[in-house]
Formats: C-alpha cells, sequence, structure tokens
C-alpha cells in the first residue's frame, strides 16, 4: 500500500522562525524613512518594534486572516479588514518605505490589492516583500508524487489563496510599473538537502529531475524569497 501520509513542505533551518520575523527585514528601512507601512497576515506587536527601530510614523494595515488585533499593536494607526477590499487612508506619493509579508499569497486579487497601495509610496519609496515559492522543492516532488497537502505554514499554508514563483510574482509587479526588483532567498535549504550528483541530477524516491544550472537549483532550495523595489 503506498503511504498516503502527508509529506513534509516546509524548510526546516533551525532559524525559519527567525528569518521570517519582522527584525530581518528592519536593517532594510531606508533610515530616511519617516513614514513606513506594514502590510501583513500576522500579529506579532510589529508596531512597537518598527517604533522601537526609530520608525517616527508606523502604520499597520492587518489582514483580516491573522486575527483580531490587540489594541493598536503598537502603530500610530491601524487599519484591520479584508485587504482586497479595505480602501487605503493614505495620499498618493505620502509613505517613504512600505513592507508587505504574510499578505500575497493570501489575497483573492493580489493586483487591485497592489495598485492602489504602490501609489501611497513615493518617488525613490522602498517596496519590500515576503512570499513563499510554489518552485520549492518539496513543493514540487509532492506534486510529482500526485499529492496537493496543506499545512499550517509556508507555500501550502491553509490560508493561501495564490501560489507564487520567481518569474510569476516578477510578470505581476512589471504589469504594475514595477520593472527593477531584485530577488534574494530569505529561507533556503542547505544543498545537503537536495544534493545534485554528478551530472546535475536531484531525485527523491522514484522521482529524478534535471540537470539543474545553478540558478534554477537556487530556486528549487528557496522556500522563502526577499524582494526589494524602488518606485521610479
Amino acid at each position: 500500500m503506498p503511504d498516503l501520509s502527508a509529506p513534509d513542505t516546509q524548510c526546516h533551518t533551525d532559524d525559519r522562525a527567525t528569518q521570517l520575523s519582522l527584525e530581518v527585514l528592519l536593517p532594510y528601512i531606508p533610515k530616511a524613512a519617516k513614514r513606513v507601512l506594514d502590510c501583513t497576515g500576522v500579529l506579532a506587536k510589529r508596531g512597537a518594534t518598527l517604533k522601537a527601530h526609530g520608525v517616527p510614523e508606523a502604520f499597520g494595515l492587518v489582514d483580516a486572516s491573522a486575527g483580531t488585533p490587540h489594541g493598536n499593536e503598537g502603530y500610530d494607526q491601524l487599519i484591520s479588514g479584508a485587504l482586497d477590499f479595505t480602501p487605503l487612508p493614505f495620499e498618493a506619493g505620502s509613505l517613504d518605505c512600505i513592507l508587505c509579508t504574510h499578505v500575497l499569497e493570501r489575497l483573492r486579487n493580489p493586483e487591485a490589492f497592489l495598485k492602489p497601495l504602490l501609489d501611497c509610496l513615493s518617488p525613490g519609496g522602498l517596496f519590500i516583500i515576503t512570499v513563499p515559492n510554489m518552485q520549492y522543492h518539496k513543493t514540487i516532488f509532492m506534486l510529482a508524487e500526485g499529492r496537493w497537502c496543506y499545512g499550517d505554514s509556508g507555500v501550502m499554508a491553509r490560508k493561501n489563496l495564490r501560489f507564487y514563483t520567481a518569474y510569476e510574482l516578477r510578470w505581476m509587479l512589471q504589469r504594475l510599473g514595477i520593472t527593477n526588483a531584485r530577488f534574494t532567498s530569505l529561507v533556503k535549504d542547505d544543498e545537503a538537502t537536495l544534493p545534485r550528483d554528478e551530472n546535475g541530477y536531484v531525485g527523491r524516491g522514484d522521482v529524478c529531475a534535471g540537470p539543474l544550472g545553478d540558478d534554477l537549483y537556487n530556486a528549487w532550495l528557496t522556500e522563502y524569497y526577499l524582494v526589494l523595489a524602488t518606485r521610479c
């Protein structure tokens, strides 16, 4: 009888939780940024963290899937609701930096959300995104084995409505006028987790794929991307 248990589809590096935390993103926030908007799908007193980092004005835009906020979560202003339908109370070009974490994967129509959001970013302002990568090797092998299994977090989190690869996200941002997005691996498996043989092939069970070049191999090892883009 085949094994019908749900496969492991999460990266289990020792610092996974840390790499997905707001603290990892703080160094990317420009020191000159005075007004920062934190769009998020988690509640963890992130507003207080931003203020402690020296952000003069920190605003929170929290997706309803995160639950009910406890007070203002440390933000100067907090907006909570279904982000696909929540009006933004910010003037065009009034924000210096926008963080978007645990959000894009939970939206019904991410482009409809992103367009007015990006309009609020000032020229030269920084847009910081984290997003799970559907091209992650554990997801690829799960699909190759004929499975589609949801979990509590990561690419296959139960709250996720949309799924991205670097190509798909870059293409969507380009349609919205962002052409300078820089992608880097935020959460990534060690190569020992998915070793390439001398011919560049990787495999698990009855599934073998390759040869994988360095760029494709890196994409397969990446569970989460960090994306940085500036508004022209």
